[in-house]
């Protein structure tokens, strides 16, 4: 008789669920989090630190792996470190970024290609 590796006790009933390569009884194998019979909730499971999760839980909790508290705002861990080097940087740089910025839209006019004239540099000269 297989042996349930959640209860440790002899699965006698009908049904049982493989998951993890282990045997389980179909109230045993639960989400870590919400208490929820995985078996009764889909076919697929996940797993985070040693967890068993339900889809649910596993996309609320596990998007991301850190979070940080930046302004009064919960950043992700791509955004806070972002943040951080663009607050490193000295102010002037972020100044002449701006410049380049208005001067290139400054000397642009709406019939322009882009390539310093009104023509394309495909057209063909004859």
């Amino acid at each position: 008789m297989p042996e349930c590796f959640g209860c440790h006790k002899i699965i006698r009933e009908r049904y049982l669920l493989k998951a993890l390569d282990q045997l389980w009884h179909e109230d045993c194998l639960k989400c870590a989090c919400c208490d929820c019979r995985l078996g009764e909730v889909g076919s697929t499971l996940f797993t985070k630190a040693n967890l068993i999760l339900c889809k649910r839980d596993y996309l609320r909790f596990c998007v991301g792996d850190r979070f940080y508290l930046f302004e009064n705002k919960i950043l992700c861990e791509y955004d806070y470190e972002e943040r951080m080097v663009f607050a490193n940087l000295p102010q002037n740089s972020l100044d002449h970024i701006k410049r380049q910025t208005e001067i290139l839209e400054a000397g642009s006019d709406a019939g322009s290609s882009g390539y310093g004239s009104s023509e394309s540099p495909y057209t063909e000269h004859r």
